[in-house]
This record gives structure tokens, sequence and C-alpha cells, in this order.
């Protein structure tokens, strides 16, 4: 399995099992990103030279310049994000949403793998704090059945990670392999 660069700077995931690379978002995913970026850049430039008082230049300048920050960081993170297993927790090294979660959180029987398909309940409808572009969701989420999930999805149409948490919450993970994720949990 995949080392994650997380094991080695952290010492609580010493004792981890196994890394599971999330599956890498898609070309129009990363174009989407890409596009806004460079928008958001484009305008940062842009106010610059408005009309308007200068503090009001910058402060447009400076707040759009660190919305391309973000979006470049969705766009970089998006492809190195990873789930790394570790003997008492499970650590989500997602952008921005990234999180370690106790085992004795996880509800390990009810762990599995699914598709949105055969399981539309759990698929995502409303998203309540993340991003969100074709191809790519990340964050909260409100599911169709009305419970709340921490996403990080970039295939809808594959097999992903279905993780209740004892909470009520759920983690959605698009995986590279589901099944060996879902079997290290359990």
């Amino acid at each position: 399995m995949n080392k994650s660069p997380a094991r080695a700077s952290d010492p609580s995931l010493s004792s981890a099992q196994g890394s599971f690379p999330i599956t890498p978002i898609g070309t129009p995913a990363k174009g989407v990103l890409a596009a806004f970026a460079c928008a958001t850049l484009a305008l940062a430039i842009a106010a610059l030279f408005l009309p308007t008082p200068p503090w009001l230049r910058l402060a447009l300048a400076v707040g759009l310049l660190a919305l391309t920050g973000l979006l470049a960081y969705f766009l970089i993170g998006g492809s190195r994000a990873a789930v790394v297993v570790g003997k008492d927790h499970i650590r989500l090294n997602i952008p921005i949403y990234g999180r370690s979660i106790p085992r004795a959180s996880i509800d390990r029987a009810a762990s599995r793998t699914i598709t949105f398909g055969s399981s539309p309940q759990l698929k995502p409808r409303l998203r309540t704090n993340g991003m969100s572009v074709p191809g790519y969701h990340v964050g909260w989420f409100r599911l169709a059945n009305g419970s709340r999930a921490l996403a990080a999805l970039t295939a809808m149409d594959r097999e992903v990670a279905y993780v209740p948490l004892v909470d009520g919450t759920a983690v959605l993970l698009s995986v590279r392999d589901p099944e060996g994720l879902v079997a290290q949990l359990r």
C-alpha cells in the first residue's frame, strides 16, 4: 500500500495499518477548478485598477487572491488526498476537511461499500459546507435520507466506502480500494 507523507510527520500514525489514496480528481473537475482559479486571479489583478478608494481596491484584490489560493489548494490537495488507517483512528487527509476519527466512533458493522445507484438514499443532495464541482465533492453534505456526511468523492459512478459514525453522521470516500478500506475498518 502507498505510504502517506502524514505518517512520517504525525507520531500518532506510526501504527498505521494502511493508506488508501482517494481516487484522483478527473480532468473535468481539474478544468473547472483551474478556470475558476484563473478567473479569480484575473479579477484580483483587475481590482487593483478599479476607480475606487485604494483601501477598497486592496481589500478586493487580497480577498480574490485568497480565493485563488483556496481553489489551488483544492486542486492540488484533491490529487494527493488519502485515508490513513491507524490502530486507534483513521486520518482523512483531504483539503480543508481533514481530520482524525477515533475507531471507537466508527460503526464498524455498518461500514460497507456502496454505489449510489443501489443506495440512492445515501447520495449527497445538499452541500451544507464544502466545495462541489462536477466530478469532485468535498465537505459536509446532507444526504437523500436526511442524514449528514463528510464526503471526499471523485467518482460518483463507482463503488465508494460508506463509513457511518456512532453520532449519526457518516463519511463517504472515493478511495481506489473501497473494499480494502472497509475490511481494514472491521
